[in-house]
């Protein structure tokens, strides 16, 4: 239930962002596709982090970003409309199985 633009009317073209922390290299960003014209999204994506151990997995911050772009022309606008952040070393799932299973 993602409210629409304010300014608009217009629905939002949301996707999410996911970027583990500590890391600025373009391997520890992901991003889902854009779900058009929706305020209701659903993303049925598997995501993976490649080269990544497990020991490694467990030190980081998960941080996932739900964005929406709408298009004012003659730009398109980024609007950040949910912020999570998640320290996966004190999830109670074990890392060793995530690629079995989704963050939930």
């Amino acid at each position: 239930n993602l409210k629409t633009s304010e300014s608009s009317g217009r629905l939002a073209d949301p996707y999410v962002k996911l970027h583990l922390l500590p890391g600025a290299s373009k391997s520890n960003k992901l991003r889902t596709r854009t779900m058009p014209k929706t305020v209701n999204p659903e993303f049925n994506e598997t995501l993976t982090y490649y080269g990544i151990s497990d020991q490694d997995m467990a030190r980081k911050t998960l941080r996932l970003m739900l964005l929406g772009e709408t298009c004012t022309f003659p730009r398109w606008t980024k609007t950040e409309i949910y912020f999570l952040l998640l320290t996966l070393g004190s999830c109670s799932y074990p890392f060793t199985h995530a690629s079995n299973r989704p963050i939930t």
